[in-house]
């Protein structure tokens, strides 16, 4: 009985020993194995380790670090062996909803699906699926209201999109509206000239539906004016006041020849009472930064280049014509100008180029004389052909129409006696994609 009694008070003590030392919360050691730890760093190391922990270092160490821990002593005495270490979290693999999209992802799979979807969100679900995949996920959301559009595959071109808002002159026609070409990115968007109907195009674009032009109109928050005769910059006013009613949330940016900053600055003062009375609340969208800039770089950012050029547009000091470079290809706005080297210079290597054109019949110039000067001031098709020959750009396209009694296949006619390239007429609401081909999207 006394042997019995001996080895049971034995069993009692090792228990008790061990207990002191797997006691412990997670990772933290015990008492008795903090006692072992003299360099405090929360681990005992093979050199402090004592008794059983020291000859079974070797095992005890389940992650290898060359120290014990207090959840790995803890397993050994108490049969649990080497802790699990926590499963990794798994990802979506779709880009991330907002906190208010979440509120709609019942099902919790990362996407809002068409049934959960609301407002907004179930009214342009079939546009905003950029993938079909039934789902919305964070970036299709995102790109729809900040008018990034669609997510790009990895193979995919980026966007570079020319869409010719305006391609009339200062006649008020209905079917060429004044000067005006908004260029798309993947960093953003720019409008160039802001001639009558301008903000109406770009209403067009959206199916003429507030919600389908929010993202266009959060696009063209950036004009540049390449002079300030009044049919380039008399839709300004239309274009900055109702692009922040439907969808630009962020200030109004112009850049011009001298004088844009006094422009913009008179036209806050005209419709200072609409802007008190009508769209206080929308202080960043009512705000306008413009910029007198000079020829060179007058914008770099997010992989875009924007150059002004100067033109020959007299009696203007200063009249411009722009070069907008992105993602390796390029492409040419003349603005107003007679024929000009300068033109040439500025486009060369351009992928696009954009020009200027002024056809007169010989009925109108008898019959109207003064009609004859705009041949002289603008530039003729045979003339826009030899820029067009002398930069070969992939596609020639032909804008700001000064044109009486002269048709868009005339135009073509004459411009092939010096240039044998593709070419084209523009006309308003043509879109032409700019990569390795340049096409029009719409004719």
């Amino acid at each position: 009985m006394k042997r019995t009694a001996l080895i049971s008070i034995l069993i009692a003590a090792t228990t008790l020993a061990h207990s002191s030392i797997t006691m412990s919360q997670g990772k933290e050691l015990s008492n008795r194995a903090k006692a072992m730890d003299t360099n405090k760093d929360g681990l005992v190391q093979e050199g402090e380790a004592q008794g059983m922990l020291k000859s079974n270092f070797k095992d005890m160490d389940c992650d290898k670090n060359g120290g014990l821990d207090g959840a790995e002593i803890s397993g050994f005495f108490t049969g649990t062996e080497c802790p699990k270490a926590a499963a990794p979290k798994k990802k979506s693999k779709f880009p991330p909803l907002s906190d208010r999209a979440k509120a709609m992802d019942t099902n919790k799979d990362g996407l809002v699906q068409k049934n959960e979807a609301k407002a907004i969100l179930f009214s342009n679900f079939k546009a905003m699926d950029c993938d079909k995949n039934k789902g919305l996920d964070g970036a299709e959301i995102s790109g729809f209201f900040t008018g990034a559009g669609c997510p790009k595959s990895a193979t995919e071109e980026p966007l570079f999109r020319v869409t010719l808002l305006g391609t009339g002159a200062p006649p008020p026609r209905v079917k060429r509206f004044g000067p005006s070409t908004l260029i798309e990115t993947d960093a953003g968007g720019f409008v160039f000239d802001a001639g009558r109907g301008a903000t109406i195009r770009i209403f067009q674009l959206g199916g003429e539906h507030p919600l389908r032009a929010r993202p266009y109109f959060a696009r063209a928050d950036k004009l540049f004016l390449t002079h300030l005769h009044s049919d380039h910059v008399e839709g300004i006013p239309d274009l900055w006041l109702s692009g922040r009613m439907f969808g630009r949330l962020t200030p109004f940016q112009v850049w011009g020849p001298p004088g844009t900053k006094s422009l913009m600055t008179n036209l806050e003062a005209a419709y200072a009472e609409d802007i008190r009375v009508r769209h206080k609340a929308k202080k960043e969208a009512n705000k306008i930064i413009a910029r007198d800039v000079y020829p060179g770089e007058v914008y770099n950012k997010n992989g875009v280049s924007i150059r002004a050029f100067m033109v020959d547009h007299q009696p203007f000091k200063y009249a411009f014509g722009f070069r907008i470079d992105y993602a390796g290809r390029a492409v040419v706005l003349s603005g107003d100008t007679k024929y000009c080297q300068c033109v040439i210079d500025a486009a060369k290597g351009a992928d696009l180029v954009i020009h200027e054109v002024a056809a007169v019949s010989e009925q109108f110039k008898k019959q109207i004389p003064f009609f004859a000067t705009f041949e002289d001031n603008h530039v003729t098709p045979e003339r826009v052909g030899k820029v067009f020959a002398a930069v070969k750009p992939k596609l020639g396209v032909f804008t700001h129409l000064v044109t009486y009694g002269v048709s868009p296949d005339k135009i073509i006619e004459r411009a092939r006696k010096t240039y044998s390239g593709k070419m084209v007429v523009g006309k308003d609401l043509m879109r032409i994609s700019v990569g390795k081909v340049v096409r029009v999207l719409d004719k």
